[in-house]
C-alpha cells in the first residue's frame, strides 16, 4: 500500500532535518515550539561527573544539542538560573517524498538494522550527555521475539539487552530536568515495543537510527501499533494502525535481509 504525499522525492534514511527547539521553565515555553511535553517519566537522580565507564561511552553518542537547544548553556547552568527546566528539539520542517511505500521502507530499514526485536522495557536510567546540554537514557529491554540479529550481536529470546536513546528525565541539583528529542522520544517501563536497532560495539548495547523523517521505534498495544516519536512517516505521529499486517511485513523483510 502506498501513501501519496505531494512534494519532492528523497532517499530513505538520508534526510537532512531543520530542528525547532524549545526551552521551558515554571510551566512556560520561552520560544515558539509548543508541543505537549512529556511529564510522566520519573526522573533519575544524577551527580555530575559520576558515571560508570559504560555510561561515559553512551554519553558521547549524543551531541549537537548545546548549540540549537540550550543555546550554549549546560543543563547545570539552566537549573542554577531557573530551577526546574524542560528542553527539547522538535521535528521541524522536513521534505516529504512524492510517494511512500511502507513495504519498501521496512525492507530498507530491516537491511540496515543490526537487530529487529519485539519485547518489553523493564527498567531505565537517565543521565547527562558528555557536554551536559541534554540527557540520554539506558533502557533494560527483554526481547520476547528476535526477528533479526547478526553473528557479531547475537540476541536470545527472553534475555535482556540495553537500549540507549536520547531524551530522559533527571534530578539535577535538587531540580527536575526533562529533555525530549521528538525524533527519539522516551520509552515507558512496562510497555511493549518493536525496535529496529544499531549495535554499539564499544559497550554491547543498541541504539535507534534517530531520523527526522522516518521513525524506527513502535509501541505495541493489543492489536494496534503506533510510532513512539513524532516523525511524519511511516505511520505518522499518534496514528494507530493494525499491527498484524505491519508485523507480517517486518518479519518478511527481516528474513529477506538476513538471507542476503
Amino acid at each position: 500500500m502506498k501513501l501519496k504525499i505531494p512534494v519532492i522525492a528523497i532517499c530513505l534514511l538520508g534526510v537532512v532535518s531543520f530542528a525547532t527547539t524549545y526551552l521551558r521553565h515554571d510551566g512556560q515555553f520561552t520560544s515558539l515550539y509548543t508541543s505537549k511535553a512529556q511529564t510522566t517519566e520519573l526522573p533519575t537522580p544524577v551527580q555530575e561527573g559520576v558515571m560508570t565507564e559504560t555510561q561515559k561511552q553512551h554519553s558521547r553518542l549524543f551531541g549537537g544539542y548545546k548549540q540549537d537547544v540550550t543555546r550554549g548553556k549546560t543543563l547545570h547552568e539552566l537549573v542554577f538560573e531557573k530551577g526546574d527546566v524542560q528542553v527539547g528539539r522538535g521535528i521541524g520542517n522536513v521534505i516529504l517524498p512524492r510517494s511512500f511505500s511502507t513495504k519498501e521502507y521496512l525492507a530498507d530499514l530491516s537491511c540496515k538494522a543490526d537487530a529487529v526485536v519485539i519485547g518489553t522495557v523493564t527498567d531505565k536510567s537517565s543521565n547527562l550527555t558528555e557536554d551536559g546540554s541534554f540527557t540520554f537514557t539506558e533502557y533494560k529491554f527483554v526481547a520476547e521475539e528476535v526477528i533479526k540479529d547478526t553473528s557479531t550481536a547475537r540476541i536470545h529470546a527472553n534475555t535482556s539487552i540495553i537500549i540507549v536513546r536520547a531524551s530522559g528525565a533527571i534530578r539535577l541539583l535538587g531540580h527536575v530536568v526533562r529533555a525530549t528529542d521528538h525524533s527519539e522520544k522516551p520509552l515507558a517501563v512496562g510497555e511493549r515495543y518493536l525496535l529496529f536497532l544499531r549495535f554499539v560495539p564499544t559497550t554491547g548495547a543498541y541504539r535507534s537510527f534517530s531520523n527526522a523523517l522516518l521513525d524506527d521505534t513502535f509501541k505495541l498495544e493489543g492489536n494496534q501499533i503506533t510510532q513512539v516519536s513524532d516523525q511524519p512517516l511511516p505511520l505518522g505521529a499518534n496514528r494507530p494502525a493494525d499491527s498484524s499486517p505491519f508485523l507480517t511485513e517486518v518479519r518478511a523483510s527481516s528474513l529477506n535481509s538476513s538471507a542476503k
